[in-house]
């Protein structure tokens, strides 16, 4: 709900051709991620000729602009338990890390960039949002997902995650690729740990511990 209004000085403009108008939009942490979009309308009104009423048209346009998000479960190896207590970051292609806003229990959204997010976000931690990371506000892009804190008894993850976000037919629909939940705009993946996995060294006598 978002809007602006351009009045120009008719002195000014008279003895132009034509005027051309940019601007440049960021969706803000009230943008859907659906297949409905995000709409940005513009209504002009005009006249060539400010002394005839006749000569006064409008007219009106609208694009309609897409946002993503990850959904992310942290299971074991088994896939039969949510883990609660992992931490994350992600980063663009760049590898520069995406700074958060946090909704919710395990809900985040990309910061804005008058806000103070931060880069380290957690899955959730009871309910039906323990081991569920939800991420939204992203563009359809390449991401890169680092696990910095692995639940309690389990090993953290080695080696980083690449994401891709793609929506080639600009349907607000995630490409069906592996990963990749086609009746949405989020890519869902599942973020598997393993236990920890040691013993104890078998010296000395019986009755040693």
């Amino acid at each position: 709900e978002t809007s602006f209004t351009l009045v120009f000085d008719y002195d000014k403009i008279k003895g132009y051709e034509s005027i051309h108008v940019d601007y440049n939009a960021v969706l803000n942490e009230n943008a859907a991620v659906s297949n409905t979009g995000n709409v940005n309308g513009v209504h002009l009104e005009y006249s060539n000729n400010p002394y005839d009423e006749d000569s006064y048209k409008d007219t009106t346009d609208k694009v309609t602009v897409f946002t993503y998000g990850l959904d992310i479960s942290k299971v074991n190896k088994e896939e039969t338990e949510l883990l609660a207590g992992a931490k994350f970051e992600l980063a663009d292609k760049t590898d520069s890390k995406i700074s958060f806003i946090k909704v919710s229990d395990g809900v985040y959204r990309v910061a804005k960039a008058n806000e103070s997010g931060v880069t380290e976000i957690e899955v959730g931690s009871t309910g039906e949002n323990k081991g569920k990371l939800k991420i939204t506000g992203l563009d359809a892009d390449t991401y890169i997902l680092t696990e910095t804190v692995a639940p309690g008894g389990y090993s953290k993850l080695k080696d980083p995650i690449t994401i891709e976000v793609k929506d080639s037919d600009k349907d607000g629909f995630v490409d069906g690729t592996e990963g990749a939940d086609n009746t949405s705009g989020y890519v869902t993946l599942k973020v598997i740990n393993n236990k920890v996995d040691f013993e104890l060294p078998t010296t000395g006598g019986m009755g040693t511990v």
